[in-house]
């Protein structure tokens, strides 16, 4: 009908300025810090929550555990909740005698018990606010947190030293956040989650680095390839291939010792004509004295 009416009567108007807002109110809305939780007749309130506790110099009544999820769970309420008693006292007039504010205060527990009733809880901040800070070494002790209220959490880490410009990468943490009905594993099955974790997300950022991709089989592409990149001759192993490599390396090799005979023998007639260059040798005529003298010297032989 709202919409029947825009489209006939709204459109209609004349003289009207629209104003839109991202919001069902003109004015900002205000979340309400309050949440009722009833429970029925032979509903107690002990069926869902295991124990209530005291906190700070104004005694404000808090939910210290729960045992199974329940009315106060399903609005929302959790152990960081207080228990508003004056408006709990006036939604509950016919257990007034039981919701005393000197009882509740010296002994909430005594809550567990009744039924029929109506609790309202208060949410004393909206804002986030820190339930555990730890540092240090490994430990339980150190690092031992109790259930956190709420259905999400926001963890902060920060690291005090260290010389890198981006302190993001200066080391790492690894968080398991688990529902609080959740089971509790041990520290092994941790440990092991978290290797898994690991692998897994280092496989999937995959590798870094420039990627080479070959086939997997040596084809003539790949063995051509292989044979540039070395300086190798390439060529299929056939017969005929093999007959003509061996008659190449036999001419070769003959063609090579001809040229090393041709150096010999031209090595040898250049030391033979040094020597005869060197000295020359003149025989010696028979019954008659020949004297020796330089190849220069001009004499005249003696008469016959």
């Amino acid at each position: 009908q709202f919409v029947a009416r825009l489209n006939d009567l709204f459109r209609a108007l004349t003289g009207v300025t629209l104003h839109f807002t991202n919001s069902s109110a003109a004015q900002k809305l205000k979340p309400l810090q309050d949440a009722i939780v009833s429970y029925g007749p032979g509903q107690r309130v002990g069926s869902e929550v295991k124990l209530f506790k005291t906190e700070g110099p104004d005694k404000e009544v808090h939910i210290e555990a729960f045992s199974k999820d329940g009315p106060a769970r399903e609005a929302g309420v959790r152990t960081d909740w207080v228990l508003n008693i004056g408006k709990t006292q006036a939604r509950n007039p016919n257990n007034a005698g039981q919701l005393k504010e000197e009882v509740l205060r010296s002994n909430p527990n005594s809550l567990l018990a009744l039924h029929s009733v109506e609790l309202v809880f208060t949410l004393p901040n909206i804002d986030r606010v820190p339930h555990f800070q730890g540092s240090g070494a490994v430990s339980s002790d150190t690092w031992a947190m109790k259930e956190l209220p709420g259905s999400s959490a926001m963890f902060v880490f920060n690291c005090q030293g260290g010389t890198d410009a981006d302190a993001e990468k200066r080391w790492g943490v690894w968080a398991l956040v688990l529902p609080g009905d959740a089971k509790r594993l041990s520290v092994q099955e941790i440990d092991s989650l978290a290797q898994r974790w690991l692998d897994i997300s280092t496989n999937a950022n995959g590798l870094q680095d420039k990627m080479e991709v070959e086939r997997d089989d040596w084809d003539e592409a790949r063995l051509r390839a292989l044979c540039e990149l070395h300086g190798w001759e390439f060529e299929w192993m056939t017969e005929d291939g093999e007959r003509r490599r061996r008659m190449n390396e036999r001419s070769s090799f003959l063609k090579d010792a001809g040229g090393l005979g041709a150096a010999k023998k031209a090595v040898e007639a250049s030391n033979k004509a040094k020597e005869k260059r060197q000295q020359k040798i003149v025989p010696e005529p028979s019954g008659r004295n020949v004297e020796m003298v330089d190849e220069g010297t001009q004499y005249d032989p003696p008469p016959a």
